[in-house]
């Protein structure tokens, strides 16, 4: 006899499908069902000449239950993979997201720590080299160019040192706008930045931060 596969579907309806011919029946009930297995079991021994009993409603009734049970465990190991590869699909979406924060969290802090140090040449070298970090800033900072004086020159003020090289800073929030024009920069040395750092920051939250 081939193999048969039995299901059911969510109104409690029964199909019965042939593996090999691809026939199929339906049944309203349990009943129904045993009817039909035993109607094929008895059509199959028929056609091949086996001799032997028929298959009685009891058997009929274990094989279908066994099959129906079967179909069931199919599944339940269905729905259990498909929420376990859905859980996967989303922990790898935040794992992403993640790596994403933590990437933009490390800028905004080493931008922080090189203002307060006074090392704007810092943060203009790292947003000259990753596109990434110039992006996520909320201000941008270049190197002013320095046009040479000819000689001779106060020695007090030329060359000027690193220290009070002038960078040229915009910033990219609304927080600025009340000091900078939008589109507009502002001339800041290093010495400017550390001197002006430290004091009490209220942030948009309510929470408050202080840098001496």
């Amino acid at each position: 006899m081939e193999f048969i596969h039995i299901s059911i579907d969510q109104k409690g309806k029964f199909g019965i499908r042939a593996e090999l011919t691809g026939e199929y029946w339906e049944a309203e009930s349990l009943e129904g069902l045993i009817e039909i297995l035993r109607k094929l079991f008895n059509e199959k021994i028929k056609k091949q000449g086996i001799k032997g009993r028929k298959m009685d409603k009891k058997k009929m009734a274990e094989l279908a239950e066994k099959e129906l049970k079967e179909e069931e465990r199919k599944k339940q190991f269905r729905i259990i993979k498909k929420a376990i590869k859905g859980e996967l699909e989303k922990l790898e979406e935040k794992k992403k997201k993640r790596k994403e924060l933590d990437e933009e969290i490390k800028i905004h802090k080493q931008n922080i720590d090189n203002i307060r140090e006074g090392r704007l040449d810092l943060i203009e070298e790292r947003q000259r080299k990753d596109e990434k970090a110039k992006a996520v800033s909320t201000i941008i900072i270049e190197k002013e160019k320095i046009v040479e004086k000819p000689y001779p020159y106060p020695v007090e003020t030329w060359p000027i040192k690193p220290w009070y090289e002038p960078y040229r800073i915009w910033c990219t929030t609304d927080d600025c706008t009340d000091y900078v024009n939008t589109g507009s920069y502002m001339t800041v040395n290093c010495s400017v930045a550390k001197d002006a750092s430290p004091g009490t920051y209220e942030l948009n939250s309510g929470k408050v931060t202080s840098f001496t």
